[in-house]
Parts: C-alpha cells; sequence; structure tokens
C-alpha cells in the first residue's frame, strides 16, 4: 500500500495523473453544460411557442361555451381569457373595408404580447370604445390613429396600429387585415345575430399539471363544432421546429460525450503505456497486482 501510494505521489508530481483528472473533469463538465444548456433551451423553446399560441391551452368553438367550462378553467387556478373572431364590414367616411374583427378581454394574451406601432409591446387588448388596426385596414379606409370608424351600429376610435399578434395564423377569418376591439363592445355593434359565424374562444394558462388535467377533462366533454387547441395541434409547424431543434442539442450533447471519451482514453492509454514497463518488471519480482 505504501509503494502504491508513494508511486502515486510521484505520477502526481509529475503531472501524468493531473492531465488525466484534467481529462475527466473537462469531460464531465461538457457533457453536463450541454445537457444544461440544451435542456433551457428546449424550456424557453416551449415557452416562446406557448407565445404564438397567446395561452397554454386554446378553446375553440363555433357557438358559446357554456359557463360551466370558464368556471372549470378559473376552478383550477388557471388564468381566463375569451375571445370572438368574426369577419364585418368597417366604414370610414365613404370607405368600407372587409375586415377580419377580434374581439378580446383586456387581459389577452395570457402568453406573449401584442405589438402595435411604433413596434411597441403591450400586455392589454384594447380599451373598452376604441379599436386597433392593422396598417392594411388603415390605408384601405384612409382612417389614422385617433379617427373614428363605424362597425355595424356603433362607432370606435382607431386608438393605435396593431404590428403583431399571437396565434395569428392562416385561415378564412385571417385573411381579411384584422380589426382588434374590446370583447365587452362586441353586442353593441349588433353584429352578432341568430345565423351569424362567429368563432368562440376560452384561452387558460397556469401550471402544466393543472393545463393537462384541464385538457383531458374538457377533450371528453366536447360538442359539435368545439375542439381544444394545445401546441402539437394549434401550432403543429412550430412543433415540428421544436422537436427539430430538441434533436439537434441531442445530436450535440452527444458529440460532447464522444469528444469526452476520446480524451479520457487518451489520457489513460498515455498513462498506461508510461508505467508498462515498471508494471513489467514489478511483475517479475512476485508482484500480484
Amino acid at each position: 500500500m505504501r509503494q502504491a501510494l508513494r508511486m502515486l505521489g510521484r505520477d502526481w508530481r509529475a503531472g501524468e495523473l493531473r492531465v488525466l483528472a484534467a481529462a475527466l473533469v473537462i469531460a464531465v463538465a461538457s457533457v453536463t453544460s450541454v445537457a444544461f444548456f440544451g435542456d433551457r433551451v428546449s424550456q424557453a423553446l416551449l415557452r416562446d411557442a406557448h407565445q404564438l399560441l397567446g395561452a397554454d391551452l386554446a378553446l375553440q368553438s363555433d357557438h358559446p361555451w357554456k359557463a360551466q367550462v370558464a368556471e372549470q378553467i378559473t376552478g383550477e387556478g388557471l388564468q381566463l381569457a375569451r375571445a370572438a373572431n368574426f369577419i364585418s364590414m368597417a366604414f370610414h367616411g365613404d370607405r368600407n373595408a372587409l375586415a377580419g374583427v377580434k374581439g378580446v378581454t383586456e387581459n389577452y394574451p395570457l402568453r406573449g404580447k401584442l405589438r402595435i406601432a411604433p413596434d411597441v409591446p403591450v400586455e392589454r387588448g384594447p380599451a373598452r370604445g376604441t379599436v386597433w388596426l392593422e396598417e392594411r385596414l388603415i390605408s384601405s379606409l384612409n382612417a389614422p390613429v385617433g379617427s373614428r370608424i363605424r362597425l355595424g351600429r356603433a362607432d370606435f376610435e382607431v386608438a393605435a396600429v396593431l404590428t403583431l399578434e399571437p396565434e395569428r395564423s392562416a385561415n378564412f377569418f385571417n385573411i381579411a387585415p384584422r380589426l382588434m376591439m374590446n370583447l365587452a363592445d362586441v353586442p353593441a355593434t349588433g353584429l352578432i345575430q341568430t345565423g351569424s359565424r362567429v368563432w368562440y374562444y376560452l384561452y387558460a394558462a397556469g401550471e402544466p399539471k393543472a393545463i393537462q388535467q384541464l385538457e383531458t377533462f374538457i377533450s371528453q366533454k366536447l360538442e359539435r363544432g368545439q375542439r381544444v387547441d394545445n401546441l402539437e395541434s394549434g401550432r403543429p409547424e412550430v412543433r415540428a421546429s421544436i422537436e427539430r431543434a430538441r434533436r439537434f442539442l441531442a445530436l450535440t450533447a452527444l458529440l460532447a460525450a464522444v469528444l469526452a471519451g476520446v480524451a479520457i482514453a487518451l489520457g489513460t492509454r498515455r498513462f498506461v503505456e508510461r508505467h508498462l514497463d515498471g508494471c513489467a518488471v514489478m511483475r517479475c519480482l512476485g508482484a500480484t497486482q
């Protein structure tokens, strides 16, 4: 044992073990750091992806949701936002244009932020009595910020130019330029009547476990014309991008592990080759190990 300790001390002073220990530490640190970085990047991608959905879970229906559904969301301790989406004509003076009207509660969106010109992030939707228009709609109506437009039976002030909206995707209601308003102002327009084609939304955000439980519960009670959108079903293109990023990060971690293994192997080989002659002599003198 004393001989082994003396040889260990000699190798340490000679620097052989230091190189091997450094290779081992660097290998473990590189694998750990890459894995940690990959996990953080994956979480950041998921968080940003939910911002594109506007929430953690989006419930869509072609008829108003029952009050029990909203109560279930708030009862789970989740945040709740509402929206209604439909097509209508907007008027300003002698001009008119087709608009994709979206009425939202003031706490919309629950994830991400709206942006208004000049590229200013805002955390709440339009106040009552005001509307936000996309640039295309402002140009079509010749209605700059501060002017008033007519929507149905009500007049509204153009309060801002909408430049970015979460969950904006290509469907029939999003072909027309966006007009965003407060959901509480929609009844005053008189545009939603029997037979109107309107999509009603409930948005939920909160802890992942509670969101999963809510999705399971709602999915079992869906009626005709209703669906539940999560990151996979609501924005499949985003989910595919996240999966590709995860595979790339996994490949990076694997490459780091391989390089770490090579570094340890090279350090070990040099250490073993240096001691082969000494070990052979000791075996000849009767050493068993």
